[in-house]
Parts: C-alpha cells; structure tokens; sequence
C-alpha cells in the first residue's frame, strides 16, 4: 500500500511517518533514517522526524544521539505527546530516571487518548513488555 501511495506523491508525510516506523520494526535502520530525511527536506521543523530518527538510534543502541534527537524533537514542541514519549524512552535507556518520570507524569496530566496512548506505549516499552 506504502508503494502504491508513494507512487501518487512521494512527498505525503503520513504514508513517509508510516514508512519510517515500518523500516524501524524491520530492521531497516537506514531506510528508516531515510524517511525520516525525507519528512525533514519537506518540513524542517516536523518534530516527529526527530522524534522517529531518536528510536531509531535508540533501537541501534545509539543511546546518547537517540537521546540528542529525542530533545531536538522536543525543542521544536514540547507539547507533542510522541516527542514527549521518545524523550521519556531515550531518558529511561540514559539512566535518567527522574526526567523519564516528569515526561510520563505530563502525558499522564494532557489526559487526551493520543498522550495517553503514547504514554501506555512508552510503560510498555521500559517494563520489557513490547519492543521498542
């Protein structure tokens, strides 16, 4: 499906956010660095490419430019939930238990489904029950 809708327009930032996760869950780290490049020559400031690139590298087991990612993600806007949940992932593998925490505690706080879904996402990750 992916293909198809790159076929129409190469540029579609939903289906190059997909195709990032996607090539990240494969294993396909450079192809997910891609995409993530790809969304960042459209949108300079699109605080999810950062955020993707971060669990990429924190996937890779770059822990301290996972974490760099993670806060330039961050920089851009700090109220978006899956940049707060990267950070609070890439702080967790840095051993930054306290920020980890803060991080958990406002998506736990903005109380809508998406934050809460990113948090539930993150608690699973750090408590081994799903990868990242």
């Amino acid at each position: 499906m992916l293909r198809r809708l790159f076929k129409i327009n190469v540029s579609c930032l939903p289906a190059l956010q997909l195709q990032a996760a996607v090539q990240r869950k494969l294993g396909n780290w450079d192809e997910s660095i891609k995409a993530c490049e790809h969304i960042l020559d459209i949108n300079r400031e699109a605080c999810y490419a950062y955020s993707s690139m971060a669990r990429t590298r924190l996937k890779q087991k770059k822990n301290q430019l996972g974490l760099e990612l993670a806060m330039q993600g961050m920089s851009i806007d700090s109220s978006d939930a899956y940049s707060m949940a990267t950070l609070a992932l890439a702080c967790h593998i840095n051993n930054l238990p306290a920020k980890r925490d803060a991080l958990l505690k406002a998506l736990q706080a903005k109380g809508d489904s998406s934050a809460l879904h990113y948090r539930q996402r993150a608690l699973d990750i750090i408590e081994q029950k799903e990868s990242l």
